[in-house]
């Protein structure tokens, strides 16, 4: 049974905004410390390029692929949280000037159509500050700076253009209704170091003198600023006016590229990965679920039903509320069925059907012409997805090479309670989930089953043992413990 793996990003029609926020989400949900930083930083991808790593080394091993970044992909990605992260700290300084009427906006698109009127165009500024000594339209450049020098002959000659460009789109805007002068208008750009390092001096900077402009580094960008303070350009209800105006002609932003991508939000993809390497099989042979299922009693399941029952369930991980369809060719071949008469199998699925409804667990369980249709109730989707600390998994394949329902519910258990080394219980309570019989006795229980079972399970367990506890006159078993070392898978 191949797996469809659900995609952990998509490549399809995705503007910037859209790259910056699900990148930022994916690493702050993997790195709680993930800060402005870190965003800012030269890695600042290391849990994104932590999941394709593992995805790359998973696809080497597994004919079942899933979708990697590629290297152009990664740098887009990269370079797009560098900018944010830039015109987030510019923002960060400037909302400490002391004006109290100062307006700032960011990523603002404007119409501007550069003088061709035949098709759409837009003019994009990356902060834009409406205050009464000015509107500062300021543009922000990440660069990672090594020395104490950055020469600004390096943002290219068109530099001067762009900033251009800004003044003229915001005169456009403003007109008709507000009349201002293009020297009320300030341009500066900013330079951001992506070391994180502000002591350094700018450079070659006359170009951008003679076209009008400023260039600064945020250290002293608010005392740029201010320097103005004593040339008051505009009342506060201009600065109300002139704020609704940009506002309301700001355009969505439309404009995608084809390596940006919009990262899925799929931790559980990513769970179930690192544990298909570390324990070298395919991901379709992990099951996962949580523990609480393996508090229900499998009376009546016989084993190969059992094989049967812990596919589906494995199979139901990362379904949500989705329906989950089998057919039979594919349940025979993944549970290792080997009989050849379908009336027998059919009749087993039948029975299992019938078990499964009567667990409370599914909204829906249906087997009709060789398909089963399985859906989990609202209510009890958490327990096969969202892995969490109260998630177990553990190899199907090793699984379904136990001979006796014993031997799985124990393979279970001590899968759940591995990293403890060690599970007791009353004796009441395991004859519960072993589906024993009343009939027969505790002594018997512990010598035709359960040493049989570990006889079957001391592969997987090291040093695996056991320790019954006896009470009351009749000596009787009142609780049993096992003891061993972690699961081994190699």
């Amino acid at each position: 049974m191949n797996t469809i793996f659900n995609p952990w990003f998509t490549s399809k029609h995705v503007n910037n905004e859209t790259t910056i926020q699900s990148a930022r989400k994916i690493e702050q949900l993997l790195d709680p410390s993930y800060d402005c930083l870190k965003q800012l930083s030269g890695n600042n991808l290391i849990s994104i390029r932590q999941i394709n790593d593992t995805y790359i080394q998973y696809n080497l091993q597994h004919q079942s692929q899933i979708p990697v970044l590629s290297d152009s992909q990664m740098k887009q990605t990269e370079y797009l949280l560098a900018g944010d992260a830039g015109e987030r700290l510019v923002d960060n300084e400037v909302r400490q000037l002391a004006s109290p009427n100062k307006i700032i906006l960011n990523n603002v698109l404007l119409p501007y159509q550069y003088g061709q009127y035949d098709t759409f165009h837009d003019n994009q500024i990356d902060n834009l500050l409406i205050t009464e000594t000015g509107i500062y339209c300021i543009e922000v450049k990440t660069r990672t700076i090594k020395g104490n020098l950055f020469d600004l002959s390096q943002l290219g000659p068109d530099i001067g253009n762009q900033l251009a460009f800004h003044k003229e789109a915001i005169l456009e805007t403003l007109q008709p209704g507000i009349s201002i002068k293009p020297k009320m208008i300030k341009t500066i750009i900013v330079i951001v170091n992506r070391l994180g390092v502000d002591n350094f001096r700018l450079i070659n900077n006359s170009d951008l003198e003679n076209a009008g402009a400023k260039a600064t580094t945020i250290k002293y960008l608010n005392l740029m600023i201010s320097n103005e303070s004593e040339h008051a350009l505009f009342t506060p209800s201009q600065i109300g006016q002139i704020n609704l105006r940009i506002r309301n002609s700001c355009l969505p932003d439309k404009r995608t590229y084809s390596d940006n991508v919009c990262f899925i939000h799929n931790p559980d993809l990513f769970q179930r990965i690192k544990l298909a390497l570390k324990w070298r099989v395919p991901v379709e042979q992990i099951v996962s679920y949580h523990v609480k299922l393996n508090d229900i009693a499998l009376t009546g399941l016989n084993n190969k039903q059992q094989d049967f029952f812990w596919l589906i369930i494995g199979r139901l991980y990362d379904q949500k509320d989705r329906e989950l369809t089998l057919i039979r060719k594919d349940l025979r071949k993944a549970a290792g069925y080997r009989g050849k008469d379908n009336s027998k199998l059919d009749k087993s699925l039948y029975s299992l059907v019938a078990f499964m409804r009567k667990t409370g667990l599914f909204q829906k369980v249906n087997y009709e012409s060789g398909k089963l249709t399985i859906k989990a109730k609202r209510s009890k989707v958490y327990l096969f997805n969202y892995s969490n600390d109260y998630f177990t998994h553990w190899d199907y394949h090793i699984f379904r090479q136990l001979s006796t329902n014993t031997a799985k519910t124990l393979f279970r258990t001590f899968t759940q309670y591995s990293d403890a080394g060690s599970y007791q219980t009353s004796f009441q309570e395991l004859r519960y989930l072993l589906g024993i019989s009343p009939l027969d006795r505790n002594s018997d229980v512990v010598k035709r089953k359960i040493e049989l079972a570990l006889r079957q399970l001391s592969p997987f367990f090291s040093d695996l043992r056991y320790k019954v506890t006896k009470k009351g006159k009749s000596n009787q078993i009142s609780e049993i413990e096992f003891y061993f070392s972690p699961m081994r898978f190699d």
